[in-house]
């Protein structure tokens, strides 16, 4: 992912497709300190742009801290692959991913609807 963060290209392809999403803030998979260093300030400024960006298609639990918040928008350029699969195939791309090295996880699901929900 490039510049938009993981929640910048989630909506792209929402949008593109007419459907929202639900997504488990805490089955992302994070490097070591980086909550720490978000709950610190220490950001790309591009982070805060995008996060304004996303305005009201992105609803927040209460419970997702803003560190968190953050680093979804993160505008950094080096970040994981974004991939949506039917639900059926979910674990099966998960143990061919992880068969192969990689590290993947689930992280929401594609909804009826618009915008994202992060709990």
């Amino acid at each position: 992912m490039t510049g938009f963060g993981l929640l910048g290209h989630l909506a792209e392809l929402l949008r593109a497709s007419q459907v929202g999403a639900r997504l488990e803030a805490g089955a992302i998979p994070l490097l070591p300190d980086v909550h720490r260093l978000a709950a610190e300030g220490l950001v790309p400024g591009g982070t805060r742009r995008n996060q304004e960006a996303l305005g009201d298609f992105v609803r927040w639990a209460d419970h997702v801290d803003e560190p968190t918040r953050l680093i979804l928008c993160d505008a950094q350029t080096s970040g994981g692959l974004l991939i949506s699969v039917p639900r059926e195939r979910s674990e099966r791309l998960l143990e061919e991913l992880h068969g192969r090295g990689v590290e993947g996880a689930l992280i929401g699901e594609v909804v009826v609807g618009d915008g994202v929900e992060v709990r």
